[in-house]
């Protein structure tokens, strides 16, 4: 289980201190939802609950909603700027 954690806290370290290029970015933040998906279904499956199942089912779902709409805004962003880095990027004025 501790592996999981690694995994996760790995991830948000690289997203703090390391976050030049969006499409890493994302990267990094699949690696968290994956991670995080491992512990669920690791955590949740040790029961014979089958409602376990059908809650990591939704919960990959909204993982690939996530993942469409960052490389939806990465395709956007491209498109009007013609770069794809993070540090140009201002939420205030975006």
């Amino acid at each position: 289980m501790s592996f999981f954690f690694f995994l996760f806290f790995l991830s948000v370290f690289y997203v703090f201190y390391n976050s030049f290029h969006f499409l890493n970015v994302l990267l990094v933040f699949e690696l968290m939802v994956v991670s995080i998906f491992i512990g669920l279904f690791y955590g949740l499956t040790i029961g014979t609950n089958s409602f376990s199942l059908y809650f990591c089912i939704i919960f990959l779902t909204l993982a690939v909603c996530e993942s469409v709409l960052g490389l939806s805004i990465l395709v956007g962003v491209s498109r009007f700027s013609g770069m794809y880095q993070t540090k140009p990027f201002s939420f205030l004025g975006f």
